[in-house]
């Protein structure tokens, strides 16, 4: 049998990005090229409320897989990111 973290399972990935942080846009799109073989799914909505976009994708992964990616994504200035596998 598989070991947990070497089986792949779908989460979701919640990435909240200030509105200011429009320089961020570029580092984030490479970050998710990189990863482009365990998003599956990925959607972006403004809130104007919270001056921020909320980015949303759909993932096929390894928990280390899944670490991986919210840790690049984590490291990006004025980036809030939450994540779970299900």
């Amino acid at each position: 049998m598989d070991e947990p973290s070497l089986a792949n399972r779908l989460g979701v990935v919640g990435l909240l990005v200030d509105e200011d942080r429009r320089a961020s846009a570029t580092r984030i799109e490479r970050i998710l090229s990189q990863h482009a073989n365990i998003v599956k799914a990925r959607s972006a909505v403004r809130c104007v409320r919270q001056g921020a976009r909320l980015h949303t994708l759909v993932v096929d992964a390894t928990s280390d897989e899944m670490g991986a990616l919210t840790g690049q994504l984590g490291m990006v200035p004025g980036a809030r990111v939450k994540s779970f596998l299900l």
